[in-house]
């Protein structure tokens, strides 16, 4: 399912230790652990609240 994110935009909210933090950017690969975005952010697959597509 999550395969389905290749090269669109989207807006990622995980979870950052206590904290929330959210991040725009391209999907430009997804593995079993992490969606990785266009500026070479690896957000772990196990954090992610929310994804809204653009």
């Amino acid at each position: 399912m999550l395969t389905d994110l290749l090269n669109k935009e989207i807006k990622i909210t995980y979870e950052l230790g206590y904290y929330y933090n959210s991040k725009k950017g391209v999907v430009t690969e997804v593995t079993p652990e992490f969606i990785i975005l266009d500026d070479n952010t690896m957000i772990n697959r196990e954090f992610i609240i929310k994804i809204e597509i653009k």
